[in-house]
């Protein structure tokens, strides 16, 4: 299969699919930490799937501008004005959400600096398993984006201790 054939086929869409899912998975990760501005939202789950969609996304513009003379650059390009209007959107909002900067702008870093690198290198590397790799990746980005999603920083409404080593450093103050 030639390397023309391969850009005019799926192959640019199920390398974006990777590494939306690639994405998404990091992304779940890194979420885990940070301060969401609200849980119900912001949260794994919907991490994952903002990170799937802008998989796709990237996956579209690589099929598109790769056969072009300056693709990459391009296509690395386009990523980094849509992380820039991301960025953006996140200090708009921050008058109305506490936290939204301090929340989106590292995931955001992590979704398409994942995505300026995985689609652009697996486009033509992807054979004929591609499309078992691609959905073998989109179910477990969604199991572990599902699997996180409750793990926020939202109070739990319990009466409870804090942790043992909160509690040390709280008794070492007085």
């Amino acid at each position: 299969m030639s390397e023309g054939s391969n850009e005019k086929n799926g192959a640019p869409l199920r390398a974006g699919l990777i590494g939306g899912s690639v994405a998404g998975g990091a992304a779940s990760l890194a979420n885990l930490p940070l301060h969401a501005p609200i849980d119900t939202y912001f949260n794994s789950g919907t991490v994952t799937v903002g990170a799937l969609i802008a998989g796709v996304a990237a996956g579209l513009v690589w099929r598109v501008v790769a056969s072009r003379e300056r693709g990459a650059l391009l296509y690395v390009g386009a990523l980094a004005i849509v992380a820039m209007v991301v960025a953006a959107a996140a200090f708009a909002a921050a008058s109305t959400l506490d936290r939204s900067v301090s929340y989106v702008v590292p995931l955001a870093g992590v979704v398409f600096g994942t995505l300026a690198v995985v689609p652009p290198l697996l486009s033509q590397r992807l054979g004929r398993r591609g499309t078992s790799i691609a959905i073998g990746a989109l179910i477990f980005a969604l199991a572990l984006g599902g699997a996180l999603s409750g793990q926020g920083d939202a109070e739990s409404g319990r009466l409870e201790l804090p942790p043992r080593t909160q509690q040390q450093s709280l008794m070492a103050m007085d």
